[in-house]
């Protein structure tokens, strides 16, 4: 989404550069958290302020998307490196697909 690239490209790599990248991911949770929030239940029916939950719900997964592989690529053992990154890639595309399955059987939304 456009706020996940704009969290990804704005603010992840100030706060991985300057703060380390455990800081960047509890930020990038922060900011999720927050637009969760916005989008569930501080909209109550009014659609700018679901639209800018979503905005920053995505922008938070951008931060944390940012600094996550280079984390996990730190934090593990050289034998098991390859296998967590590809790991992390493979859980992002089966939620992603887990989300549009979801949507396409579930046709009752509404606004």
């Amino acid at each position: 989404t456009l706020g996940a690239a704009a969290g990804a490209l704005c603010l992840a790599p100030l706060l991985a550069n300057k703060h380390g990248r455990r800081p960047c991911i509890a930020a990038g949770g922060s900011i999720c958290f927050v637009g969760c929030l916005m989008a569930s239940y501080l909209s109550f029916g009014i659609q700018s302020v679901f639209f800018i939950g979503r905005f920053t719900t995505g922008f938070g997964v951008g931060v944390s998307c940012f600094a996550l592989p280079v984390y996990n690529g730190e934090i593990s053992t050289p034998s098991i490196r390859g296998a967590t990154g590809s790991l992390f890639q493979l859980n992002v595309v089966i939620g992603g697909f887990v989300a549009c399955v979801i949507t396409l059987l579930n046709d009752h939304w509404k606004f």
